[in-house]
């Protein structure tokens, strides 16, 4: 399934000591009757070598990744 190697790379910077913020899918779960997944894209950045998460939204698909629409925003 596609979702799951999703991993983008954003040119936002924070700080000297800080590497490109990403998206990253987090957690996927199948719906009760698995035609759905539901699943956490968390935006994170590395800084002084500990993982933060800037920001995280919730997102449900198609089993086969089709169809994504964002719950959450934040």
């Amino acid at each position: 399934m596609r979702l799951f190697f999703l991993v983008f790379g954003i040119a936002t910077i924070f700080g000297a000591n800080a590497r490109a913020a990403e998206l990253k899918i987090v957690d996927p779960q199948f719906s009760l009757d698995g035609k759905k997944l539901v699943y956490l894209v968390a935006n994170t950045v590395q800084q002084n070598g500990e993982h933060k998460i800037l920001s995280s939204e919730i997102w449900t698909a198609n089993r086969d990744g089709s169809g994504a629409k964002r719950l959450t925003k934040g």
